[in-house]
């Protein structure tokens, strides 16, 4: 099991609560898929780890962590940053009542049509939409990460 598999775990037993899981979960795909770094400074005499500090590779300035798990917007962001030109084709609840579970599918437009080699869907069973995008997302990741894996078994032989 990869990273990415670990984290896609974590990411489906999610409440989509704010909790310190999610918290935890949040730095893990910065790390994950960023490089992302815990800063912990001393408070109290211990040290408080509740605190983390990041940036983009491309970029100087540090920033806060964003909420992946509890913001829509922060979950777009992440799938324009880790599958440039992937776009989200579904984000809806298995029906139209509140606390239905949410699903997504991502996929790359050639033309006006999804191409059926690039999609990725997270299933129906998550308890927000932006945790549905980043199960998507991460089985998007997984999948290239198979895909270059069989490229490579197939390019040796």
């Amino acid at each position: 099991m990869t990273d990415l598999d670990e984290l896609l775990v974590r990411v489906k037993s999610a409440t989509g609560q704010e909790s310190r899981e999610n918290y935890l979960i949040n730095l893990e795909i910065g790390k994950a898929l960023f490089g992302w770094y815990l800063h912990e400074h001393k408070a109290f005499g211990g040290y408080d780890t509740d605190w983390a500090e990041w940036r983009w590779p491309d970029e100087k300035q540090v920033r806060p962590m964003p909420d992946f798990i509890g913001s829509i917007d922060a979950a777009l962001a992440l799938t324009e940053r880790v599958l440039p030109g992937w776009v989200v084709s579904d984000l809806c609840q298995n029906s139209r009542h509140a606390g239905d579970p949410w699903g997504c599918t991502l996929a790359i437009y050639f033309g006006s049509a999804p191409s059926k080699n690039k999609s990725a869907t997270s299933g129906y069973d998550f308890p927000t939409a932006p945790l549905a995008i980043l199960a998507a997302v991460l089985t998007a990741l997984i999948d290239q990460e198979a895909a270059t894996l069989q490229a490579l078994i197939g390019a040796k032989e």
